[in-house]
């Protein structure tokens, strides 16, 4: 079975209000393959809104640069 070397989470911290604000980017079912049989990244779903501040987190080759350039 494969495991996710990317994971998405999300931390509330007191006196933010996100949920209130612009969203500004949208990302759902966003994937990426290199091959047929080589996908790297698949169903990425994440909400920015205006004012949050987001870190891509992992390890080597988890797909963190691929994220970004997609």
């Amino acid at each position: 079975m494969a495991q996710a070397l990317l994971k998405l989470a999300q931390h509330d911290f007191p006196g933010q209000h996100a949920a209130a604000a612009r969203k500004v980017l949208s990302l759902k079912g966003l994937g990426k393959a290199y091959k047929a049989q080589q996908r790297v990244l698949d169903d990425i779903n994440f909400d920015l809104h205006a004012g949050e501040f987001v870190a891509v987190i992992g390890r080597s080759g988890a797909g963190k640069s691929t994220l970004l350039h997609t």
